[in-house]
């Protein structure tokens, strides 16, 4: 298994930084792997491990303003959840799709990510997609 830096541009030309988790062997596919609010891509390594020990490749990454895509001066920043969702999962699918064309691209999302599976214009190129405590919007449906 190794684990390598990545970068990629939002379309707005934001630069997301993340880390790419591959297998020894070639992977049967990329696993995209969508935080959290406000949670850096490390929290998801041990996650990444277990994906690359079972033969994906996986992806974390950091939203505009997060751990390693934070700027060096975080009140510079405007950036609202919406541009994570709408930007930084859809860089991320361009990203996946471009690197690892002939693999199928999959998706776990985690709170805010899960919302993101289901928003971001780029989760129709998916082959699956799965959503981890990715809670209601609205208390009455709870």
């Amino acid at each position: 298994m190794t684990s390598e830096p990545v970068e990629f541009s939002a379309a707005d030309g934001y630069t997301l930084r993340g880390t790419l988790w591959s297998p020894d062997a070639p992977p049967r596919a990329l696993v995209l792997i969508h935080p959290a609010t406000a949670v850096p891509e490390r929290l998801y390594a041990g996650f990444a491990r277990f994906l690359t020990e079972r033969g994906f490749a996986a992806l974390t990454y950091n939203y505009r303003g997060i751990g390693a895509s934070r700027p060096a001066q975080l009140s510079a920043l405007h950036a609202r959840m919406r541009d994570w969702v709408e930007l930084d999962v859809g860089a991320a699918i361009a990203w996946a799709r471009n690197a690892y064309a002939s693999l199928p691209l999959l998706a776990v999302g985690h709170s805010v990510g899960g919302h993101a599976i289901g928003l971001s214009a780029g989760t129709a190129h998916l082959r699956a997609a799965v959503m981890v405590a990715a809670h209601a919007g609205s208390t009455r449906l709870i």
